[in-house]
């Protein structure tokens, strides 16, 4: 056993901590005790104690880059064990295992901050030690747990908090110490051998007892155990809402069985699904704009809930015959359609083309023309429309002729009370907050309990959405004979069958995709009220010239229809409105300049700011200034990483520094460097554009 020292939360100053081996380590604090785990088909325990996982790795570069461990560190029950190697790692875990007796229906809990990378490291020892294992993912390389035939059921949890380890730590109150900080210089070759210094060790130490804080705070903060506890940030706003619905009894369970999808009309949301609108003015891209507002929807999903959306099965309609008819139905119906534009172009006062090609299912390459990945025109293009995406096709377009197929029509109405009153009750807790921290702070009291609150019931609110657009035909993913990830082939037919008989599900899919139509909808709104649009991102926009006025007005108006549907509050005189606009500068934006989305960089009073899709915020200092912010302006610090999976290499042993070790599948780090580019079809339209001095 040694002591190792590592940073306090309060920041005064470092704590000591035990750290001990394999063969040290006191198996005779780990409890047998095991809680009662879901009743069901596939029910289990849990050990009461859990475990926290993480490792410290080596890249070799080369043609193949491959990375591989020489430290890993673990707490169970609190106290920490470290080792060197692999076989040091699967027998200690055997140890803890029979301590613990783990075995039958009776599973351990360890929590690896990001699985996704540790479990390709330890994916083959699962596999020969440990009875093989079993993958819950959403997305490839991607997993949430990873539960061994051994009983270990591996968690991730940074899905858990949706925030970096740095943050979480911060965030969660009771907790007492933090993620270390530029201890380790990852750059330098280690191997199991390389003796560490006790700083170095502190902060390979930190992680895993930080974690394990993490978690124990977690439990006692949302009074959950480990049978309990979802398994991702938006499980806790799921739990709330589904426990909502469950209240209405019988009513709401016949209701959403009424709501069944079927595949047909499964396969036209896929087409239709969208995100937030993220785009910059083609005008306006390239050039440095001074004195620009920055305009914000305040809760702009939560606010769209409030709207009305498909109360009834899409159905079938049959053909539409003449516009009028269409017009109408779009007036009465929530509609969902094929529809053929022809000799479709963009209107030119229109800042922001609507309609991404990556969404038509059909288009004519040779007349194609884009502005950064949207359409500007096409002789033809084929797409999946809702009512609300058409509405902005008409704003954004003109075309010769059009030709509408597949439509499906719904009644419209408001989503149950159960759901709505639920986000309001988020909505309340979190303006109740901020007044209180504003009172405390005038009063100079201690505020961490309540921005702890704050910030659970912020993060809440904003999660709502996620959990409507829930994809009811999850692909299962799973990784093949050869060692690669893939997707098992889904029968959509049975997958909606059995997501609608499933008593856990309670959302429709619809309504997912018809909230993001509304999110892009408000934002072309408030554009049109913001002036000359430079850049906007799902609920956000940076313009000039704007019309203050006319945002004020529409505010009045949003306000308005906030008291009519009950989605604003009222705590002692203070009113808080979903949806409505807030100037969030209080002075103008010095300089701000885009070159397309996710890609832009401005300077106000606090300094430079960037965002750029892969590149570290902390990348400003590179940059220096927004005048260097251009095309060929290349990052070499903050450039971000390139990963390198090496799958299916089995135990095999290496040889580094002339020190021979165990390894096996693993993931090469290397640093990246960023160079700005735009396509040449990009960089042709603004810098025509630029050419004509519009503005």
């Amino acid at each position: 056993m040694q002591r190792v020292t590592i940073p306090r939360k309060d920041g005064n100053g470092r704590d000591e901590v035990s750290v001990y081996n394999i063969e040290d380590f006191p198996y005779e604090k780990l409890s047998v005790i095991s809680l009662a785990g879901r009743k069901g088909k596939n029910s289990r325990r849990y050990c009461c104690q859990f475990a926290t996982f993480d490792i410290e790795t080596t890249t070799i570069p080369g043609e193949r880059p491959y990375g591989y461990m020489y430290i890993w560190q673990m707490t169970v029950a609190g106290e920490c064990c470290i080792g060197r190697t692999w076989e040091e790692w699967c027998e200690f875990m055997k140890r803890v295992s029979l301590q613990m007796e783990v075995g039958g229906d009776k599973y351990l809990v360890c929590y690896v901050f990001n699985l996704a990378y540790e479990f390709q490291f330890i994916r083959d020892f699962l596999k020969r030690d440990f009875g093989g294992f079993e993958i819950f993912a959403n997305a490839t390389r991607k997993p949430i747990t990873v539960r061994t035939g051994s009983n270990v059921e591996f968690r991730c949890a940074y899905r858990l908090t949706n925030m970096s380890l740095e943050k979480a730590l911060l965030n969660e109150l009771g907790v007492e110490h933090v993620k270390a900080v530029s201890d380790l210089d990852y750059k330098v070759v280690r191997t199991p051998s390389t003796e560490l210094t006790t700083e170095e060790l502190g902060y390979c130490v930190a992680d895993v007892v930080g974690l394990h804080e993490l978690i124990t705070c977690r439990l006692v903060n949302e009074h959950d155990n480990l049978s309990s506890i979802p398994l991702t940030s938006t499980g806790y706003v799921r739990r709330d809402c589904r426990n909502a619905s469950r209240k209405e009894g019988k009513w709401y369970r016949d209701f959403f069985r009424k709501m069944t999808i079927t595949p047909e009309v499964y396969e036209l949301l896929r087409e239709a699904a969208r995100g937030g609108d993220t785009h910059a003015n083609r005008y306006m891209s390239g050039h440095i704009w001074e004195g620009a507002d920055s305009f914000d929807i305040k809760s702009s999903y939560p606010f769209q809930l409030f709207r009305e959306y498909p109360m009834s099965p899409y159905i079938r309609y049959g053909r539409v015959e003449s516009e009028s008819e269409l017009n109408e139905l779009l007036e009465t119906k929530a509609c969902l359609f094929r529809v053929a534009f022809y000799n479709i172009r963009c209107k030119k006062e229109a800042q922001m083309p609507y309609m991404p090609l990556s969404k038509c299912n059909h288009f004519h390459q040779k007349s194609l023309r884009l502005d950064n990945g949207r359409v500007l025109r096409c002789d033809f293009i084929h797409c999946t429309l809702l009512d609300i995406d058409y509405e902005m096709m008409s704003d954004c377009y003109e075309w010769d002729r059009m030709a509408v197929t597949d439509m499906h029509i719904a009644e419209r109405g408001y989503l149950p009370e159960c759901l709505t009153n639920q986000v309001m009750v988020y909505f309340r807790k979190k303006c109740e907050l901020e007044l209180l921290i504003k009172k405390l702070k005038a009063e100079g009291k201690d505020t961490s309990n309540e921005k702890y609150l704050y910030a659970k019931m912020k993060n809440r609110l904003n999660s709502i959405f996620g959990m409507c657009y829930q994809n009811p035909v999850m692909n299962e993913l799973r990784i093949n004979s050869k060692g690669e990830w893939e997707a098992a082939p889904m029968d959509v037919p049975e997958a909606l069958k059995k997501f609608f008989s499933n008593r856990n599900n309670f959302l429709i899919y619809s309504w997912g995709c018809v909230c993001t139509a509304y999110g892009r909808q408000w934002l072309h709104r408030m554009r049109s009220h913001a002036g000359d649009t430079i850049y906007s991102d799902t609920d956000s926009c940076k313009s000039i010239n704007a019309d203050y006025e006319a945002m004020e007005k529409f505010n009045e108006e949003i306000k308005a229809w906030d008291r009519d549907r009950g989605c604003y509050v009222d705590i002692d005189g203070h009113e808080f409105y979903l949806g409505y606009v807030e100037k969030e500068n209080d002075v103008p934006i010095r300089k701000f300049k885009t070159l397309g989305a996710k890609k832009y960089c401005y300077e106000d009073e606090d300094g430079l700011h960037i965002t750029i899709s892969g590149v570290d915020k902390r990348g400003k200092e590179e940059l220096g200034c927004i005048e260097n912010f251009d095309l060929g302006f290349t990052f070499t610090k903050w450039g971000g990483l390139t990963l390198y999976y090496n799958d299916d290499l089995n135990i095999h042993p290496i040889t580094i520094n002339g020190e021979t070790f165990t390894t096996a599948s693993n993931v090469g780090m290397v640093d990246s460097t960023y160079t700005i580019g735009l396509t040449e079809e990009y960089a042709e339209l603004i810098g025509l554009n630029l050419l004509r001095e519009i503005y």
